[in-house]
């Protein structure tokens, strides 16, 4: 027969209440609209914390590791109400459901959406280029390469084959000091002021008309 001194218990005792407190448990569920449809893509987070995840195709989602105690749950979806839930975390709660309500904003009015384009009024040196002359450069390869051929552009290709990693300078400035915007939209990356047109394949495809803009006017 084994003997554990009081001072073997008190630490196991200050151990197992360590876990107690410490415990942490997930909660899951199913999102869904009013007509319960599932809502695939839609943001729970525990709200004031950056734990959070999104539904899947089924509108089912789980959060890992909760702490034990109250917490309350945000849920946002484009177009519904957001939805709030406070609960009690003692254990692994499943199927917390939400029931979000749809939030259409009916317009009134035509939405205009305006791009910052010089027109023959501008005090700026500019190049439009149209449909037709897009369609007839475009041969499967990046941006910067289709507009190797306008004034002051040089393009690059990391791959040689203008597909991948490729970009331009205008008038000797490089892609960090040349302003890409998109329907008014800035491209530039936040952090390194670059443009990746790797990440946008085939765009010739989609656009209507491109102006190259020279200079500060």
């Amino acid at each position: 027969m084994r003997i554990y001194s009081l001072n073997t218990l008190a630490t196991l005792f200050v151990v197992f209440l360590h876990f107690g407190l410490s415990a942490q448990f997930s909660i899951s569920g199913i999102i869904t609209d009013s007509a319960s449809k599932p809502l695939p893509g839609a943001t729970i987070q525990v709200k004031d914390t950056y734990t959070g995840t999104s539904s899947n195709k089924l509108g089912e989602f789980i959060i890992p590791n909760v702490p034990i105690g109250t917490t309350t749950l945000m849920v946002t979806f484009v177009g519904f109400t957001p939805q709030e839930r406070t609960i009690n975390v003692n254990s692994n709660i499943v199927n917390f459901n939400f029931n979000l309500k749809a939030n259409a904003v009916v317009m009134k009015n035509d939405v205009i959406i305006t791009a910052n384009k010089a027109n023959t009024s501008s005090a700026i040196s500019y190049q439009d280029l149209d449909s037709t002359y897009l369609a007839a450069n475009n041969t499967g390869v990046d941006l910067p390469i289709i507009l190797q051929n306008a004034t002051s552009v040089v393009s690059t290709s990391d791959a040689g084959n203008g597909v991948g990693y490729s970009g331009m300078r205008i008038r000797g400035s490089d892609a960090t000091r040349v302003n890409v915007t998109i329907n008014g939209i800035p491209f530039n990356d936040p952090e390194s002021q670059g443009t990746f047109f790797v990440n946008l394949p085939d765009i010739t495809t989609s656009a209507n008309d491109i102006q190259i803009q020279r200079g500060v006017g």
